[in-house]
């Protein structure tokens, strides 16, 4: 196969997976719209900026780094680079659980503070192994592992969709299956990759926490300040509607999200095959900026247009008001 009916192959594979992804997500989203209260919707949407700010500082550390090397170096460092990632794991997850351990003391007798540790806990996990699955695969040409996996996510939302009003499941109870089904999910590069290399996998944290972090904790810092800040602000000083507009909103926009993220997997593992040349990558860069761009202007004024149906249709006459938030979330991602 030529390399660029390759490149139109795996962008094909990659965009259908993050359909499915997507289309899992949003329909989580409106499970917790329709089948649970605002609080509970709230603290979903805060677990979930808390899971993507630490996923942003996992993918500006390493996770970027790696995607960018040639196959046969990841190849010959997979195990090594898992075992990276169970060590980010154990930080990340250790930490955590000492934040809630310490804090339960003043916030314990809440049930949105513990519907927040909830989400954040199983949301972190489902979000920071996300790319990391991803990208190894794409290295060992398992264009459709991710594809099949995204399916079962599909499927298992498209489940519970059902089975939350039938059977009274509740929020804890929903996000455990949830929290089970990405431990499944994640095991899956066992198969592929083999045993993880806990002492290397420690060695290469230590190099590139050393070399990145600090770099990354900048940049997520400003992402965050616009995407997940606010709603930790939100949080701490307005009712819990407002929250859970917030992040129903934001949820609304996955078509956006689909595009990019699609493509930004398979272009940055096509970059190594550029040369380093200047003049050479002005082009791809350009071509993406384009593509990002105007994709996110098309879907900007779509929502625009049907925002506030499309609000009532989904989630109900409860958040239809808020339907004006699409159009910031849509120039946000657009910037």
């Amino acid at each position: 196969m030529a390399l660029k009916d390759r490149k139109i192959f795996i962008r094909a594979i990659s965009l259908c997976d993050q359909v499915f992804f997507s289309g899992a997500n949003f329909l989580l989203t409106v499970i917790l719209a329709k089948f649970f209260s605002e609080i509970e919707l709230a603290a979903y949407g805060i677990g979930l900026s808390i899971a993507m700010t630490l996923q942003g500082v996992q993918r500006t550390s390493y996770v970027v780094q790696n995607s960018l090397l040639p196959q046969p170096v990841i190849r010959r460092r997979a195990r090594k680079i898992l075992g990276q990632q169970l060590v980010a794991w154990g930080g990340i997850f250790g930490i955590g659980a000492i934040a809630t351990f310490a804090t339960s003391f003043i916030w314990g007798g809440s049930h949105f503070y513990w519907a927040i540790i909830f989400s954040s806990f199983v949301l972190t996990l489902l979000y920071i192994q996300l790319d990391f699955d991803r990208i190894l695969m794409i290295k060992y040409e398992r264009f459709v592992d991710p594809l099949l996996t995204s399916a079962g996510y599909l499927v298992v939302m498209g489940a519970l969709f059902f089975m939350v009003p039938k059977y009274g499941i509740s929020f804890d109870v929903f996000m455990v299956i949830v929290g089970i089904f990405t431990v499944i999910k994640s095991s899956w590069l066992l198969t592929i990759i083999g045993k993880p290399d806990l002492f290397w996998g420690w060695r290469l944290m230590k190099r590139d926490t050393g070399r990145y972090l600090g770099a990354s904790l900048l940049g997520v810092t400003g992402y965050a300040a616009y995407n997940n800040f606010p709603i930790f602000i939100l949080g701490a000083v307005a009712a819990p509607i407002q929250s859970a507009a917030f992040a129903g909103m934001r949820s609304l926009m996955q078509p956006l999200l689909v595009l990019v993220r699609s493509l930004d997997i398979i272009d940055k593992n096509f970059f190594p095959s550029h040369s380093k040349k200047h003049n050479d990558m002005r082009g791809p860069f350009f071509r993406l900026f384009v593509l990002y761009g105007g994709g996110a202007l098309l879907i900007t004024i779509a929502m625009a247009v049907l925002g506030e149906p499309l609000v009532r249709l989904v989630y109900g006459e409860k958040y239809a008001a808020y339907s004006p938030l699409l159009i910031g979330w849509g120039m946000i991602f657009m910037l």
